[in-house]
């Protein structure tokens, strides 16, 4: 409500008071003309009493600003008060989470330490590269578990900046093709050809690489020697025709699948399919975590298709547009304007 409309209901409401005043007004006018000196006093009387419904109403706008900035200020504590039970909440999982992670390779590397102390074993190199595995896998956990609780809390800003996703996905094609060919794992890659418009989106170039890290490497450790990994990358208009639109990108393997029933929890902290606990696939089961909330902080969905003995699919897809030139430049419809 504007303070035009505010002062109009107001004056509607002390309406009658007004007229009433107005009407005195005109009454000790007429008379105080006579020279009674009633008649004047009766004149300042009606005076003052139109200053005093002048105050009243002034003092009933000032009381509704400052119930309307109490109640404001009322939701404003509720809404941190709601925060810190979420963060509470957020670190009473995070403890009991590294407590029950943690316990069982620290457990392995006290007993390993406990055995070199008793001369049980001897501090050869095998004994020392498991205790260094073990303290690798800790380490790892304690960073990814603070980096998904950051995350859900929403402390951990993103740097976006505008990325061209053609060149974003030929660099990730250089970088994991090498590992793949020394896994005797085929890499296959599917992408508008070098005549198609640009396609950019706005995100955090850092974040969106560890998408493509957590994706291809955990295609990369369900695939055997032998199979295949296919990366998909395409702009998907709103429309035919249309500039915004999505992202859209797919990543197959041809590895060991998941069965149907656990394809829905493959995304929850610490989730294992049994399929990778049975081929001694090792994982803390946070990676996929971390990578769902990294493509909803872009604005983006993640999904999964997959059947055991199948292969898997993951996709994600986050807004994106595909931009024109202008004398040289390209119009950028997302910020606007030239860029």
């Amino acid at each position: 409500m504007s303070q035009k409309d505010r002062d109009t209901s107001y004056s509607r409401l002390f309406a009658e008071e007004l007229r009433l005043a107005e009407e005195a007004k005109e009454v000790v006018r007429d008379r105080a003309l006579s020279g009674k000196e009633l008649y004047k006093l009766h004149q300042e009387l009606a005076g003052q009493y139109e200053k005093l419904l002048k105050t009243t109403i002034k003092l009933s706008r000032i009381s509704d600003i400052q119930g309307k900035k109490l109640k404001e200020q009322e939701q404003e504590i509720q809404t941190a008060n709601e925060s810190l039970k979420h963060l509470e909440k957020l670190r009473q999982r995070l403890i009991a989470d590294i407590s029950h992670e943690l316990g069982t390779p620290m457990v392995a590397v006290q007993g390993y330490v406990k055995a070199l102390l008793d001369g049980v074993i001897q501090p050869e190199e095998k004994y020392m590269r498991l205790i260094y595995d073990r303290v690798l896998t800790v380490n790892h956990l304690i960073k990814d578990l603070f980096l998904l609780s950051t995350f859900q809390a929403n402390q951990n800003h993103f740097e976006h900046q505008r990325i061209e996703i053609g060149a974003f996905v030929r660099a990730v094609e250089r970088k994991f093709m090498p590992d793949c060919e020394r896994a005797g794992i085929a890499f296959d890659m599917e992408m508008p050809g070098e005549g198609a418009d640009p396609v950019i989106v706005w995100g955090d170039p850092v974040r969106l690489d560890q998408v493509f890290e957590n994706l291809l490497r955990n295609a990369m450790k369900f695939t055997q020697a032998g199979g295949s990994i296919r990366l998909c990358s395409e702009f998907q208009p709103k429309y035919e025709g249309a500039l915004l639109g999505h992202w859209f990108v797919k990543v197959s393997d041809s590895g060991i699948g998941i069965a149907e029933e656990e394809v829905p929890h493959v995304f929850e902290r610490f989730y294992r399919s049994k399929r990778a606990s049975a081929n001694g696939i090792e994982g803390t089961g946070l990676g996929l975590a971390i990578t769902k909330e990294i493509i909803q902080k872009h604005g983006g969905e993640i999904g999964v298709t997959s059947r055991a003995g199948e292969g898997s699919t993951f996709f994600f897809l986050i807004p994106a547009e595909s931009v024109t030139s202008v004398d040289g430049q390209t119009r950028s419809m997302i910020k606007g304007g030239l860029s």
